[in-house]
């Protein structure tokens, strides 16, 4: 058949397939893939650098094999890239359960056991209430807003669901202890993450892995800098010492609808109101933000 690739996607998939036994044959337009043959079991390896959605389509793949395969990540903790690809084989591993495929994961190691076509069919698929939008609740009723979202999978592969062990860990943090989070493992839920650290007081928190030229990274330290919190950034690590209050300020959203989400939710614990710049930011991704956002108790004001 012919499939359509995006480019960054194309050359990996090309390599892969003609290690492992497919054909493929040269297009009529660019960024089709031609293929034929039959694809075998075997060691699958994907370099870092690929897009994290190949690695997790050859692992669909795999699990339809009359044999064991193993599928290899290539391990770079300096690459947001490798952290990416390794979310999206974690989501579809969780999603291969449902279907009775077996995998085992060892560090940057994925065996996949034979399933040779039984796969269960499950009575009921329902799925997963969505983490990336209940993340910015979970993290209001944090900062203790009197909120709850009971149909939020207690675990779940998802990657809002870290923010329920990062609030455990800071809470149970002695004194002489600081807790390392990485910015690449957190992805979108960075500036609630961030807003949890700098309001569980006298917790300290290093954030590594910040790339001070991304856009988000960058737009999460100066709304926690404008609103008060206690933070120092340093080269590709941000360090944030937790307080109980916030004086609250101005924030410019930059036209991220997470930095507006966390700016309305940390006026809660602000002595003084938050002016949020291009508040609309928000109805990217929460249409219904600020409705909800009134019902839970929260005052908005037009400037």
């Amino acid at each position: 058949g012919d499939f359509f690739m995006m480019k960054k996607m194309l050359s990996p998939i090309k390599s892969t397939l003609l290690k492992h036994g497919a054909l493929v044959f040269p297009p009529e337009k660019k960024q089709i893939l031609r293929l034929g043959g039959t694809l075998t079991p075997g060691t699958y390896y994907f370099k870092s650098d690929v897009h994290p959605s190949v690695p997790s389509g050859f692992l669909t793949a795999l699990s339809a094999f009359s044999d064991d395969s193993d599928l290899i990540l290539q391990d770079d903790k300096k690459d947001k890239n490798f952290f990416e690809a390794r979310y999206n084989l974690e989501l579809t591993m969780s999603a291969l359960k449902t279907f009775n495929v077996r995998t085992l994961q060892s560090g940057n190691r994925i065996h996949i056991f034979a399933n040779r076509n039984r796969f269960r069919k499950p009575k009921v698929i329902s799925p997963e209430k969505d983490w990336d939008l209940g993340a910015l609740w979970f993290a209001a009723a944090t900062l203790g807003q009197n909120i709850s979202c009971p149909e939020l999978p207690k675990t779940s592969a998802q990657r809002g669901q870290k923010l329920v062990d990062i609030a455990e860990n800071l809470a149970l943090q002695n004194s002489n202890e600081v807790t390392v989070l990485n910015a690449f493992e957190l992805g979108n839920i960075l500036p609630f993450a961030l807003l949890i650290a700098a309001t569980t007081t006298k917790s300290i928190t290093d954030v590594i892995n910040v790339v001070p030229t991304e856009k988000l990274a960058v737009a999460t330290v100066d709304m926690l800098k404008n609103i008060g919190a206690k933070i120092e950034t340093h080269s590709g690590k941000i360090r944030i010492i937790g307080k109980k209050y916030l004086e609250g300020g101005t924030v410019e959203t930059r036209g991220i609808p997470e930095i507006a989400a966390a700016s309305a939710i940390a006026a809660a614990i602000c002595t003084n109101p938050i002016k949020l710049l291009d508040a609309e930011a928000v109805q990217k991704k929460y249409p219904h933000f600020f409705a909800e956002y009134k019902k839970a108790g929260g005052n908005v004001f037009p400037v």
